[in-house]
């Protein structure tokens, strides 16, 4: 575990001292990273408000991993889903809308991301009436 905290402590400073002036790590890295791992550079990058970063990281998903397994399109799907929240709270209805109902289109292999596009459709839904 420490070793991990070290090399991701490493490639961050690296990252951060190579001039990258968005904060994003470059396909050709991303490619060696698990989707998970991805999920979780666009989830701390939500959580920072780095809202571009974070779509950017989520947007890589698809275009890193197109095979069709259930690792790749619950990752995928989980992507499209952040991608619909963050629009939702940039109040970018008409954009949420659309990622969140591209999400009821996905093959997944768990229910939680559909469901929660479901909720966020009545919500929103509810706010723009």
């Amino acid at each position: 575990m420490k070793i991990r905290n070290l090399f991701l402590f490493g490639l961050l400073v690296l990252m951060f001292s190579c001039g990258n002036k968005s904060g994003i790590i470059p396909d050709k890295e991303l490619r060696n990273m698990t989707p998970k791992k991805i999920l979780e550079l666009g989830a701390e990058k939500y959580t920072n408000y780095e809202y571009a970063d974070a779509l950017a990281y989520y947007a890589s998903i698809e275009r890193i991993f197109p095979e069709d397994n259930d690792v790749n399109n619950e990752a995928k799907v989980w992507a499209k889903y952040e991608m619909g929240y963050i629009k939702y709270q940039e109040k970018k209805y008409k954009e949420a809308l659309a990622f969140f109902e591209e999400v009821l289109k996905m093959k997944t292999p768990s229910v939680a991301p559909v469901t929660l596009a479901n909720q966020m459709i009545d919500k929103i839904m509810n706010i723009t009436k």
